[in-house]
């Protein structure tokens, strides 16, 4: 039903999108990733067009300290809290920040080595949220995943991230995302592989 790891981890190294299930008594909910550095407005429209959720950017605590990136304040948190920062646009390139090719725009810059915490301003129309320094041996979340899949296939610990929708406003659930997988060719397996994975390796 899910394809493997060592499958998902080939998809990161060619910039392909995939798809991560997290665990079915936790959000039950399916995510389209793939490694920013690989990102094209394309990819961004296939975000927007057909998995619809929200566009973040799973990032590392690296990657926030150097873009000043400060945790969201909080109040009456999810039990399965996402660590959101403030939201961000890229202050060149763009416009208004919302289209396909602004948030291409300022997800490049994040990328880019030269990329400063002067070229963003705050707060703007892409997400970035941290991992867990332990991953998902930390926390099981799809954030987590991203940062975890980077590691392993040696990429920038910046990901792009989109929750799947299905067309009636309603999540995607396992069968939902697995139907949607193949319609859109791409990989799909789960947070648990991905665990399992890990403690084996270590």
């Amino acid at each position: 039903m899910f394809d493997s790891i060592d499958e998902i981890i080939e998809e990161a190294k060619l910039g392909k999108p995939f798809i991560i299930t997290d665990d079915e008594d936790r959000e039950n909910e399916g995510d389209i990733i793939f490694p920013a550095q690989f990102i094209t407005e394309e990819l961004i429209r296939l975000m927007i067009m057909h998995a619809r959720g929200l566009i973040c950017v799973a990032i590392n605590q690296n990657i926030a300290d150097k873009f000043d990136l400060k945790l969201h304040p909080r109040r009456n948190v999810a039990k399965f809290e996402t660590a959101f920062t403030y939201s961000i646009d890229s202050k060149k390139g763009g416009s208004t920040g919302m289209s396909a090719y602004d948030k291409t725009n300022t997800i490049r810059n994040l990328v880019n080595e030269g990329s400063t915490v002067d070229d963003f301003k705050v707060p703007g129309h892409v997400f970035p949220v941290i991992a867990r320094d332990k991953g998902v041996l930390e926390r099981r979340g799809h954030t987590e995943a991203a940062i975890d899949i980077a590691k392993l296939a040696n990429l920038k610990p910046i990901m792009v991230i989109c929750e799947i929708i299905n067309d009636d406003g309603t999540m995607a659930r396992q069968n939902d995302l697995i139907k949607f997988s193949k319609k859109h060719g791409m990989k799909i397996s789960s947070v648990e592989k991905l665990v399992d994975y890990i403690q084996n390796k270590n």
